[in-house]
Protein backbone atom coordinates (compact mmCIF):
# COMPACT_ATOMS: atom_id res chain seq x y z
CA UNK A 1 0.00 0.00 0.00
CA UNK A 2 1.24 3.54 -0.60
CA UNK A 3 0.76 5.96 2.07
CA UNK A 4 -1.97 8.41 1.08
CA UNK A 5 0.76 11.58 1.04
CA UNK A 6 2.60 9.72 -1.62
CA UNK A 7 -0.63 8.76 -3.68
CA UNK A 8 -1.63 12.35 -3.31
CA UNK A 9 2.18 13.66 -4.66
CA UNK A 10 2.22 10.76 -7.21
CA UNK A 11 -1.13 12.27 -9.07
CA UNK A 12 -1.46 15.81 -8.64
CA UNK A 13 2.13 16.79 -9.26
CA UNK A 14 4.62 14.08 -10.54
CA UNK A 15 3.08 13.70 -14.07
CA UNK A 16 5.49 14.59 -16.34
CA UNK A 17 8.41 14.10 -13.97
CA UNK A 18 11.39 11.96 -14.02
CA UNK A 19 11.89 9.30 -11.67
CA UNK A 20 15.17 11.22 -9.92
CA UNK A 21 13.47 13.84 -9.30
CA UNK A 22 10.07 12.31 -8.21
CA UNK A 23 11.93 10.24 -4.85
CA UNK A 24 13.40 14.44 -4.02
CA UNK A 25 9.93 15.32 -3.91
CA UNK A 26 7.87 12.64 -2.38
CA UNK A 27 10.94 12.43 0.06
CA UNK A 28 10.69 16.37 0.48
CA UNK A 29 6.51 16.46 1.11
CA UNK A 30 6.54 13.47 3.45
CA UNK A 31 8.87 15.22 6.04
CA UNK A 32 6.69 18.21 5.77
CA UNK A 33 3.36 16.74 6.11
CA UNK A 34 4.63 14.51 9.16
CA UNK A 35 6.25 18.15 10.69
CA UNK A 36 2.46 19.40 10.63
CA UNK A 37 1.28 15.88 12.10
CA UNK A 38 3.99 16.67 14.52
CA UNK A 39 3.10 20.72 15.12
CA UNK A 40 -0.54 20.19 15.10
CA UNK A 41 -0.65 17.51 18.04
CA UNK A 42 1.77 19.23 20.08
CA UNK A 43 -0.86 22.34 19.82
CA UNK A 44 -3.62 20.22 20.83
CA UNK A 45 -2.24 18.00 23.61
CA UNK A 46 -0.70 20.56 26.18
CA UNK A 47 -2.24 18.71 28.71
CA UNK A 48 -1.03 15.11 28.83
CA UNK A 49 -1.55 12.93 32.10
CA UNK A 50 0.78 10.25 30.70
CA UNK A 51 3.66 12.53 29.20
CA UNK A 52 6.66 10.36 30.42
CA UNK A 53 9.33 12.19 31.83
CA UNK A 54 12.80 10.34 30.92
CA UNK A 55 11.57 7.63 28.58
CA UNK A 56 11.87 8.67 24.70
CA UNK A 57 8.18 8.48 23.33
CA UNK A 58 6.85 9.90 20.03
CA UNK A 59 5.91 13.43 19.09
CA UNK A 60 2.72 11.76 17.54
CA UNK A 61 1.54 8.84 16.38
CA UNK A 62 2.97 5.10 17.60
CA UNK A 63 6.72 3.98 17.98
CA UNK A 64 7.73 -0.12 17.49
CA UNK A 65 10.94 -1.07 17.41
CA UNK A 66 14.09 0.93 18.41
CA UNK A 67 16.74 0.24 15.42
CA UNK A 68 20.18 1.16 14.38
CA UNK A 69 21.28 1.61 18.03
CA UNK A 70 25.11 3.25 18.55
CA UNK A 71 27.47 5.36 20.12
CA UNK A 72 29.27 7.51 17.07
CA UNK A 73 32.27 9.58 18.28
CA UNK A 74 29.99 10.70 21.80
CA UNK A 75 26.90 10.66 20.59
CA UNK A 76 24.36 8.06 20.74
CA UNK A 77 21.96 7.45 18.17
CA UNK A 78 18.77 5.84 18.90
CA UNK A 79 16.45 5.17 15.31
CA UNK A 80 12.77 4.08 15.95
CA UNK A 81 10.12 2.56 13.75
CA UNK A 82 8.05 5.43 13.56
CA UNK A 83 3.85 5.68 12.80
CA UNK A 84 3.37 9.37 12.73
CA UNK A 85 -0.03 9.20 10.50
CA UNK A 86 -1.55 5.90 11.67
CA UNK A 87 -0.95 5.10 15.75
CA UNK A 88 -1.11 1.80 14.83
CA UNK A 89 -0.26 1.08 11.59
CA UNK A 90 3.47 0.10 11.91
CA UNK A 91 6.54 0.52 9.17
CA UNK A 92 6.04 4.11 7.76
CA UNK A 93 9.41 5.54 9.18
CA UNK A 94 12.41 5.69 11.15
CA UNK A 95 12.52 8.21 13.57
CA UNK A 96 15.82 9.50 15.27
CA UNK A 97 16.93 10.25 18.36
CA UNK A 98 20.26 11.72 19.65
CA UNK A 99 21.71 12.12 23.40
CA UNK A 100 25.07 12.49 24.70
CA UNK A 101 24.08 10.80 27.96
CA UNK A 102 21.54 7.87 27.26
CA UNK A 103 19.74 10.55 29.42
CA UNK A 104 18.25 13.84 27.67
CA UNK A 105 17.52 13.04 24.12
CA UNK A 106 16.98 15.13 21.01
CA UNK A 107 14.37 14.29 18.76
CA UNK A 108 15.83 14.83 15.02
CA UNK A 109 13.32 13.88 12.93
CA UNK A 110 12.51 11.31 10.19
CA UNK A 111 15.99 10.83 8.22
CA UNK A 112 14.46 6.98 6.52
CA UNK A 113 10.55 6.85 5.42
CA UNK A 114 8.85 3.92 2.94
CA UNK A 115 9.44 6.32 -0.18
CA UNK A 116 10.56 4.34 -2.48
CA UNK A 117 10.03 1.16 -4.74
CA UNK A 118 12.23 -0.68 -3.16
CA UNK A 119 10.44 -0.27 0.49
CA UNK A 120 7.48 1.52 -0.69
CA UNK A 121 5.39 -1.08 1.54
CA UNK A 122 7.06 -0.77 5.19
CA UNK A 123 10.44 0.20 6.46
CA UNK A 124 11.15 -2.38 9.66
CA UNK A 125 13.79 -3.07 12.03
CA UNK A 126 17.46 -2.91 11.52
CA UNK A 127 20.97 -1.88 13.50
CA UNK A 128 23.86 -0.04 12.32
CA UNK A 129 27.21 -0.51 12.08
CA UNK A 130 29.77 1.74 12.96
CA UNK A 131 32.92 2.47 11.61
CA UNK A 132 34.89 5.11 12.60
CA UNK A 133 32.67 8.06 12.25
CA UNK A 134 30.49 6.72 9.07
CA UNK A 135 27.21 4.61 10.56
CA UNK A 136 26.18 1.83 7.89
CA UNK A 137 22.74 1.50 8.85
CA UNK A 138 20.70 -1.46 7.59
CA UNK A 139 17.24 -2.41 7.66
CA UNK A 140 14.65 -4.00 6.23
CA UNK A 141 11.98 -2.62 2.86
CA UNK A 142 8.89 -4.60 2.11
CA UNK A 143 7.70 -4.56 -1.16
CA UNK A 144 4.08 -6.36 -1.73
CA UNK A 145 3.39 -8.50 -4.66
CA UNK A 146 0.12 -8.28 -6.54
CA UNK A 147 0.00 -11.97 -7.82
CA UNK A 148 0.81 -13.90 -4.36
CA UNK A 149 -1.48 -16.44 -4.08
CA UNK A 150 -3.29 -17.57 -0.30
CA UNK A 151 -0.14 -20.14 0.46
CA UNK A 152 2.99 -17.96 -0.61
CA UNK A 153 4.16 -17.46 2.93
CA UNK A 154 6.41 -14.82 1.91
CA UNK A 155 3.95 -12.37 1.49
CA UNK A 156 6.22 -9.52 -0.97
CA UNK A 157 9.62 -9.44 -1.44
CA UNK A 158 12.06 -8.20 1.50
CA UNK A 159 15.11 -5.74 0.39
CA UNK A 160 18.01 -5.82 3.18
CA UNK A 161 18.92 -1.92 2.49
CA UNK A 162 22.03 0.11 3.55
CA UNK A 163 22.12 3.75 3.81
CA UNK A 164 25.70 5.20 4.87
CA UNK A 165 25.57 7.92 7.33
CA UNK A 166 28.01 10.35 7.79
CA UNK A 167 28.34 12.34 10.83
CA UNK A 168 28.64 15.94 10.32
CA UNK A 169 27.91 17.37 13.72
CA UNK A 170 25.58 16.91 16.32
CA UNK A 171 22.52 19.17 14.33
CA UNK A 172 23.27 17.42 11.12
CA UNK A 173 24.75 13.95 9.21
CA UNK A 174 24.73 13.31 5.64
CA UNK A 175 22.75 10.46 4.54
CA UNK A 176 23.87 8.06 1.18
CA UNK A 177 21.11 6.69 -1.39
CA UNK A 178 19.36 3.75 -0.27
CA UNK A 179 21.37 0.73 -1.92
CA UNK A 180 19.30 -3.06 -1.70
CA UNK A 181 22.32 -5.34 -0.51
CA UNK A 182 20.24 -8.60 -0.10
CA UNK A 183 16.97 -9.85 -1.52
CA UNK A 184 14.65 -12.38 0.38
CA UNK A 185 14.61 -14.29 -2.84
CA UNK A 186 18.37 -14.14 -3.24
CA UNK A 187 17.82 -16.98 -0.74
CA UNK A 188 14.82 -18.53 -1.29
CA UNK A 189 15.96 -22.06 -1.46
CA UNK A 190 17.71 -21.81 1.90
CA UNK A 191 14.65 -20.42 3.85
CA UNK A 192 11.16 -18.66 2.74
CA UNK A 193 9.14 -16.70 4.73
CA UNK A 194 8.80 -12.82 6.23
CA UNK A 195 12.27 -11.85 6.98
CA UNK A 196 13.02 -9.49 9.88
CA UNK A 197 16.74 -7.73 11.09
CA UNK A 198 19.09 -7.65 10.09
CA UNK A 199 21.48 -7.71 12.78
CA UNK A 200 24.92 -6.82 11.48
CA UNK A 201 28.69 -6.84 13.58
CA UNK A 202 32.25 -6.92 12.76
CA UNK A 203 34.35 -9.58 13.96
CA UNK A 204 38.52 -9.73 12.99
CA UNK A 205 37.98 -7.94 10.32
CA UNK A 206 35.05 -10.00 9.11
CA UNK A 207 31.54 -8.48 8.51
CA UNK A 208 28.58 -10.99 10.04
CA UNK A 209 24.74 -10.19 8.99
CA UNK A 210 21.85 -12.38 10.56
CA UNK A 211 18.48 -12.41 9.70
CA UNK A 212 15.18 -13.84 11.44
CA UNK A 213 12.38 -15.55 9.54
CA UNK A 214 9.91 -18.47 9.66
CA UNK A 215 10.91 -20.99 7.19
CA UNK A 216 7.60 -22.97 5.33
CA UNK A 217 8.01 -26.09 7.41
CA UNK A 218 6.95 -23.98 10.13
CA UNK A 219 9.87 -23.70 12.18
CA UNK A 220 11.98 -20.27 13.23
CA UNK A 221 15.74 -19.66 11.27
CA UNK A 222 18.10 -17.57 11.79
CA UNK A 223 20.01 -17.08 8.91
CA UNK A 224 23.75 -16.01 8.72
CA UNK A 225 25.48 -13.54 6.03
CA UNK A 226 29.11 -12.93 5.49
CA UNK A 227 30.92 -9.94 3.96
CA UNK A 228 34.45 -8.54 3.37
CA UNK A 229 33.06 -5.44 2.14
CA UNK A 230 29.56 -4.37 3.98
CA UNK A 231 27.99 -4.63 0.45
CA UNK A 232 28.49 -7.93 -0.74
CA UNK A 233 26.94 -11.05 1.15
CA UNK A 234 27.25 -14.57 1.24
CA UNK A 235 25.07 -16.97 2.77
CA UNK A 236 26.72 -18.67 5.42
CA UNK A 237 24.91 -20.96 7.99
CA UNK A 238 20.76 -21.72 8.83
CA UNK A 239 20.07 -21.70 12.81
CA UNK A 240 16.46 -23.34 13.41
CA UNK A 241 14.63 -22.46 16.14
CA UNK A 242 11.38 -24.89 17.12
CA UNK A 243 8.58 -22.75 18.67
CA UNK A 244 5.01 -22.62 17.71
CA UNK A 245 5.33 -19.12 16.43
CA UNK A 246 4.14 -17.91 13.29
CA UNK A 247 6.60 -14.69 12.95
CA UNK A 248 10.35 -14.71 13.71
CA UNK A 249 12.09 -10.90 13.69
CA UNK A 250 13.97 -8.50 15.40
CA UNK A 251 16.93 -10.62 15.90
CA UNK A 252 20.20 -9.71 17.87
CA UNK A 253 23.24 -11.09 18.61
CA UNK A 254 25.99 -10.24 20.93
CA UNK A 255 28.89 -10.76 22.77
CA UNK A 256 29.11 -10.75 26.77
CA UNK A 257 32.80 -11.75 28.00
CA UNK A 258 33.09 -13.65 24.63
CA UNK A 259 29.65 -15.68 25.58
CA UNK A 260 27.54 -15.09 22.28
CA UNK A 261 23.99 -14.86 22.93
CA UNK A 262 20.92 -14.63 20.37
CA UNK A 263 17.97 -12.49 21.04
CA UNK A 264 14.62 -12.86 18.95
CA UNK A 265 11.29 -11.48 18.98
CA UNK A 266 8.40 -14.03 18.03
CA UNK A 267 4.22 -13.36 17.66
CA UNK A 268 1.39 -14.79 16.32
CA UNK A 269 0.12 -13.28 13.62
CA UNK A 270 -3.78 -12.77 12.96
CA UNK A 271 -6.72 -15.50 14.79
CA UNK A 272 -4.87 -18.77 13.92
CA UNK A 273 -4.34 -20.90 17.29
CA UNK A 274 -1.18 -20.28 18.96
CA UNK A 275 -0.66 -23.37 20.87
CA UNK A 276 0.41 -27.04 20.24
CA UNK A 277 -2.37 -28.83 22.32
CA UNK A 278 -0.42 -32.13 22.79
CA UNK A 279 2.68 -30.10 23.75
CA UNK A 280 2.30 -26.16 25.31
CA UNK A 281 5.36 -24.37 24.57
CA UNK A 282 3.40 -21.09 24.94
CA UNK A 283 3.77 -20.92 28.49
CA UNK A 284 7.88 -21.78 29.14
CA UNK A 285 9.14 -23.89 32.14
CA UNK A 286 12.56 -21.72 32.70
CA UNK A 287 14.41 -21.03 35.42
CA UNK A 288 11.59 -18.15 36.69
CA UNK A 289 8.48 -20.23 35.85
CA UNK A 290 6.34 -17.28 34.74
CA UNK A 291 2.68 -18.13 35.39
CA UNK A 292 0.70 -16.07 33.17
CA UNK A 293 -3.50 -15.93 32.66
CA UNK A 294 -3.34 -15.71 28.98
CA UNK A 295 -1.46 -16.51 26.24
CA UNK A 296 0.76 -13.45 24.67
CA UNK A 297 1.03 -12.68 21.35
CA UNK A 298 4.79 -11.34 21.41
CA UNK A 299 7.40 -12.18 23.45
CA UNK A 300 10.95 -12.12 23.45
CA UNK A 301 13.54 -14.13 24.31
CA UNK A 302 17.19 -14.54 24.48
CA UNK A 303 19.38 -17.41 24.66
CA UNK A 304 23.13 -18.77 25.17
CA UNK A 305 24.55 -19.83 22.21
CA UNK A 306 26.29 -23.18 22.51
CA UNK A 307 29.87 -23.85 20.01
CA UNK A 308 33.04 -22.27 19.94
CA UNK A 309 32.30 -20.64 16.48
CA UNK A 310 29.73 -19.46 14.14
CA UNK A 311 29.59 -22.54 12.22
CA UNK A 312 29.09 -24.67 15.67
CA UNK A 313 26.64 -22.66 16.90
CA UNK A 314 23.16 -24.33 18.38
CA UNK A 315 20.31 -22.87 20.55
CA UNK A 316 20.38 -23.48 24.00
CA UNK A 317 17.41 -23.22 26.45
CA UNK A 318 15.03 -19.32 25.47
CA UNK A 319 14.74 -17.34 28.17
CA UNK A 320 12.07 -14.56 28.13
CA UNK A 321 13.59 -11.09 28.59
CA UNK A 322 11.22 -9.65 31.02
CA UNK A 323 8.19 -10.81 32.78
CA UNK A 324 5.90 -7.95 32.25
CA UNK A 325 3.48 -6.98 30.04
CA UNK A 326 5.04 -4.32 27.90
CA UNK A 327 8.17 -5.33 26.48
CA UNK A 328 9.10 -6.26 23.00
CA UNK A 329 12.04 -5.93 20.46
CA UNK A 330 15.18 -5.52 22.38
CA UNK A 331 18.65 -4.13 20.43
CA UNK A 332 22.00 -4.13 22.12
CA UNK A 333 25.23 -1.96 20.87
CA UNK A 334 28.27 -1.65 22.46
CA UNK A 335 29.21 1.76 24.01
CA UNK A 336 32.33 4.16 24.55
CA UNK A 337 32.90 2.72 28.06
CA UNK A 338 32.74 -1.15 26.32
CA UNK A 339 29.13 -1.55 27.95
CA UNK A 340 26.67 -3.63 26.22
CA UNK A 341 23.33 -1.40 26.30
CA UNK A 342 19.84 -3.09 25.69
CA UNK A 343 16.65 -0.92 24.97
CA UNK A 344 13.42 -2.37 23.90
CA UNK A 345 9.61 -1.11 23.14
CA UNK A 346 8.10 -0.61 26.07
CA UNK A 347 4.83 -2.00 24.75
CA UNK A 348 3.08 -5.22 23.04
CA UNK A 349 1.76 -4.25 19.74
CA UNK A 350 -0.99 -7.11 18.49
CA UNK A 351 -2.25 -7.49 22.55
CA UNK A 352 -4.99 -7.15 23.55
CA UNK A 353 -4.20 -4.26 25.91
CA UNK A 354 -6.00 -1.20 25.48
CA UNK A 355 -3.35 2.20 26.03
CA UNK A 356 -5.89 5.08 26.47
CA UNK A 357 -2.63 7.05 25.31
CA UNK A 358 -4.47 6.46 21.56
CA UNK A 359 -7.09 8.81 22.47
CA UNK A 360 -4.25 11.20 22.90
CA UNK A 361 -2.77 10.95 19.56
CA UNK A 362 -0.07 8.38 20.62
CA UNK A 363 0.88 5.11 22.35
CA UNK A 364 4.10 2.98 23.12
CA UNK A 365 7.97 4.57 24.74
CA UNK A 366 10.90 2.72 24.91
CA UNK A 367 12.79 1.35 28.05
CA UNK A 368 15.24 3.42 29.71
CA UNK A 369 18.92 1.92 28.52
CA UNK A 370 19.65 -1.24 30.31
CA UNK A 371 23.61 -2.48 30.65
CA UNK A 372 24.02 -6.02 30.56
CA UNK A 373 26.45 -8.66 32.31
CA UNK A 374 27.31 -11.79 33.12
CA UNK A 375 27.14 -12.90 37.07
CA UNK A 376 27.84 -16.39 37.87
CA UNK A 377 26.63 -17.48 33.92
CA UNK A 378 23.27 -15.74 34.10
CA UNK A 379 22.22 -12.68 32.47
CA UNK A 380 21.50 -9.70 34.52
CA UNK A 381 19.81 -6.41 33.69
CA UNK A 382 20.03 -3.32 35.29
CA UNK A 383 19.28 0.66 34.64
CA UNK A 384 22.22 2.81 33.32
CA UNK A 385 23.94 4.17 36.25
CA UNK A 386 23.86 7.60 34.44
CA UNK A 387 20.05 7.77 36.25
CA UNK A 388 21.85 7.82 39.82
CA UNK A 389 22.89 11.13 38.94
CA UNK A 390 19.65 12.40 38.62
CA UNK A 391 18.60 11.28 41.89
CA UNK A 392 17.50 14.23 44.56
CA UNK A 393 15.91 14.62 47.78
CA UNK A 394 16.46 11.35 49.41
CA UNK A 395 14.17 9.70 52.17
CA UNK A 396 14.79 6.14 53.51
CA UNK A 397 12.54 4.36 56.61
CA UNK A 398 12.56 1.44 58.33
CA UNK A 399 9.19 -0.52 57.46
CA UNK A 400 7.97 -1.84 61.04
CA UNK A 401 4.73 -3.12 60.11
CA UNK A 402 2.94 -0.85 57.01
CA UNK A 403 3.61 3.00 55.72
CA UNK A 404 2.02 5.45 53.34
CA UNK A 405 4.51 6.85 50.86
CA UNK A 406 3.81 9.55 48.44
CA UNK A 407 6.13 9.90 45.07
CA UNK A 408 6.84 12.43 42.23
CA UNK A 409 6.07 11.15 38.92
CA UNK A 410 9.33 10.14 38.17
CA UNK A 411 11.02 8.57 41.12
CA UNK A 412 13.52 5.85 41.80
CA UNK A 413 13.18 3.26 44.76
CA UNK A 414 14.67 0.50 46.53
CA UNK A 415 13.27 -1.98 48.98
CA UNK A 416 15.87 -3.99 50.86
CA UNK A 417 14.33 -7.14 52.75
CA UNK A 418 15.91 -8.86 55.43
CA UNK A 419 17.10 -12.29 55.45
CA UNK A 420 14.18 -13.24 57.65
CA UNK A 421 11.22 -11.64 55.55
CA UNK A 422 8.61 -13.61 55.01
CA UNK A 423 7.91 -11.14 51.85
CA UNK A 424 5.90 -7.34 51.18
CA UNK A 425 2.68 -6.23 49.46
CA UNK A 426 2.54 -3.45 47.53
CA UNK A 427 -0.34 -0.98 46.52
CA UNK A 428 0.43 1.22 43.75
CA UNK A 429 -2.54 4.23 43.37
CA UNK A 430 -5.14 1.40 44.25
CA UNK A 431 -4.52 0.47 40.84
CA UNK A 432 -1.67 -2.06 41.10
CA UNK A 433 -0.76 -4.45 43.47
CA UNK A 434 2.98 -5.76 43.84
CA UNK A 435 3.83 -8.98 46.18
CA UNK A 436 6.44 -11.00 47.22
CA UNK A 437 5.53 -14.66 49.10
CA UNK A 438 8.62 -15.99 50.52
CA UNK A 439 6.94 -19.26 51.10
CA UNK A 440 6.14 -20.08 47.91
CA UNK A 441 9.03 -18.12 46.71
CA UNK A 442 6.30 -16.24 44.21
CA UNK A 443 6.44 -12.43 42.95
CA UNK A 444 4.11 -11.29 41.26
CA UNK A 445 1.99 -7.86 40.21
CA UNK A 446 -1.76 -7.89 39.66
CA UNK A 447 -3.77 -5.16 37.86
CA UNK A 448 -6.95 -4.15 40.12
CA UNK A 449 -10.44 -3.36 38.99
CA UNK A 450 -9.61 -3.52 35.53
CA UNK A 451 -7.30 -0.87 35.82
CA UNK A 452 -4.49 -2.35 33.84
CA UNK A 453 -6.62 -1.79 30.20
CA UNK A 454 -6.39 -5.08 29.52
CA UNK A 455 -3.29 -5.83 31.52
CA UNK A 456 -3.70 -8.72 34.52
CA UNK A 457 -1.53 -10.48 36.94
CA UNK A 458 2.19 -11.66 36.68
CA UNK A 459 3.69 -14.35 38.51
CA UNK A 460 7.70 -15.55 38.76
CA UNK A 461 9.28 -17.79 40.94
CA UNK A 462 12.70 -16.50 42.35
CA UNK A 463 14.39 -18.43 44.86
CA UNK A 464 15.18 -15.73 47.59
CA UNK A 465 13.96 -12.13 47.02
CA UNK A 466 16.49 -9.04 48.73
CA UNK A 467 15.65 -6.20 46.99
CA UNK A 468 12.98 -4.42 44.50
CA UNK A 469 14.54 -1.58 42.63
CA UNK A 470 11.12 0.36 40.63
CA UNK A 471 11.92 3.10 38.16
CA UNK A 472 8.46 5.08 37.92
CA UNK A 473 7.52 7.80 35.04
CA UNK A 474 4.35 9.21 34.32
CA UNK A 475 2.81 6.10 32.85
CA UNK A 476 5.09 2.99 33.73
CA UNK A 477 6.78 1.42 35.82
CA UNK A 478 10.08 -1.03 35.25
CA UNK A 479 10.82 -3.70 38.41
CA UNK A 480 14.40 -5.16 38.76
CA UNK A 481 14.94 -7.85 41.41
CA UNK A 482 17.76 -9.35 42.39
CA UNK A 483 20.10 -6.40 40.93
CA UNK A 484 19.17 -7.01 37.32
CA UNK A 485 18.40 -10.79 38.51
CA UNK A 486 14.42 -10.60 36.81
CA UNK A 487 12.61 -7.89 35.37
CA UNK A 488 9.34 -6.88 34.78
CA UNK A 489 7.93 -3.95 32.73
CA UNK A 490 4.47 -2.78 32.88
CA UNK A 491 2.24 0.83 31.24
CA UNK A 492 0.08 2.11 34.12
CA UNK A 493 -2.13 4.93 33.38
CA UNK A 494 -3.16 6.32 36.90
CA UNK A 495 -5.79 9.00 37.32
CA UNK A 496 -3.79 10.88 39.93
CA UNK A 497 -1.26 13.26 39.47
CA UNK A 498 1.40 11.24 41.83
CA UNK A 499 2.23 7.67 42.98
CA UNK A 500 0.50 7.05 46.48
CA UNK A 501 2.23 3.67 47.72
CA UNK A 502 1.05 1.23 50.64
CA UNK A 503 3.27 -1.09 51.64
CA UNK A 504 3.72 -3.48 54.21
CA UNK A 505 6.73 -5.66 55.17
CA UNK A 506 8.73 -5.95 58.44
CA UNK A 507 11.71 -5.16 58.66
CA UNK A 508 12.54 -3.71 55.32
CA UNK A 509 14.46 -0.92 54.35
CA UNK A 510 13.22 1.66 52.09
CA UNK A 511 14.79 4.43 49.71
CA UNK A 512 13.49 6.56 47.34
CA UNK A 513 14.36 9.80 45.02
CA UNK A 514 12.79 12.10 42.95
CA UNK A 515 14.48 11.61 39.38
CA UNK A 516 15.15 15.13 37.89
CA UNK A 517 16.19 15.38 34.38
Amino acid sequence: MILPILETIRSNELENIGNGREVIIMEFDLREHIFHIEKEHKSKNRVDPYQQKYHIMPPVGGIYEPSGLCDCDGDYYVFIQYSPMEVERRGQCFSLYKSRDLLHFLYVGVPITSDQSIDKDGVFSGSTLLVGKEMYFYYTGKVDSLDLKDEDYEEGEYHTIVVKITKDSYFNDVYSDKLVVLKSTDYKEIASGRVSGPKVWQDNGVYHMVHALRTKEQTGAILFFTSSDKINWKYKKKLVIEEDYQIFECPDLFYLERIPILSVSMFHDGDKDMCNKENDKSIYKTEHNLIQNKVEKHKSFFTFLQGESIEEYCVGELQEWDYGFDFYAPQTFMDRNERVIMIALMGNPGSAYRNPTIELGWQHCLTIPRELEIREGQLYQNPISEIERQRKNQNSIVITKEADIRLKNSSDFVLNLPKESEGFNLDVNNTLRMYYDCKKQLFGMEFINSMGYGREKRETSINRLTEVRILFDSSSIEIFLNKGEVALTTRMFKKEKDYSLKLSSVGAKLTWWDIEL
